[in-house]
């Protein structure tokens, strides 16, 4: 169904901003200095876009009606994709921290940042195979055709509603900046 499809487009974007993440770390780490303003950018990407847009899709309607469909709310798959959801927040919001250190980093705080970096980067990955091996496939299987109906409407609506007021717009820019800045490194 186009509901499960529209995720996964999203988990497209979301990993092309991440192999720019990468990019940035590996730039960090080798002190080739990036733009450490694209920390403050990188931050906000993953929580209007990959959190607040895309996850705000699962929580709300995929894994709802996979709770219809009899799954465990917090258990089993669902309840670790909530987990997962729940640390990257967390890693997220020690981005956006980070991103306001003083410059030039100190080393503990550049090498902790690059160990948060690599782990938001390899759980995100990860994450992102789950669902759309596993999960989403779970989801197809379980789930009716007129509730995945039903999400693919909310799910267009949702994008309508961020294109009308500018959000779609300002986070695409933001991956498009990102991206360009730092995948085209190694293209």
């Amino acid at each position: 169904m186009r509901s499960i499809q529209i995720l996964m487009k999203e988990h497209q974007v979301i990993l092309n901003v991440l192999d720019a993440l990468e990019e940035f770390t590996q730039q960090l780490e080798a002190n080739h200095r990036p733009v450490l303003a694209d920390l403050d950018r990188f931050a906000y990407f993953f929580q209007q876009y990959a959190d607040k847009y895309h996850h705000a899709k699962e929580e709300d309607h995929l894994f709802a009606e996979m709770v219809k469909a009899g799954f465990p709310g917090e258990q089993g798959p669902i309840g670790a994709m909530l987990v997962e959801h729940e640390e990257g927040r967390r890693l997220v919001a020690r981005m956006q921290a980070a991103s306001s250190f003083e410059h030039p980093l100190e080393q503990a705080k550049l090498d902790r940042l690059v160990q948060d970096l690599t782990v938001f980067v390899e759980l995100l990955r990860g994450h992102i195979y789950k669902e759309d091996q596993i999960l989403y496939p779970m989801a197809l299987n379980a789930v009716d055709d007129s509730a995945l109906a039903a999400m693919e409407n909310e799910f267009d609506h949702q994008e309508k509603v961020a294109q009308g007021n500018g959000q779609l717009e300002a986070m695409t820019k933001s991956a498009e900046t990102l991206m360009n800045r730092y995948v085209a490194v190694n293209s």
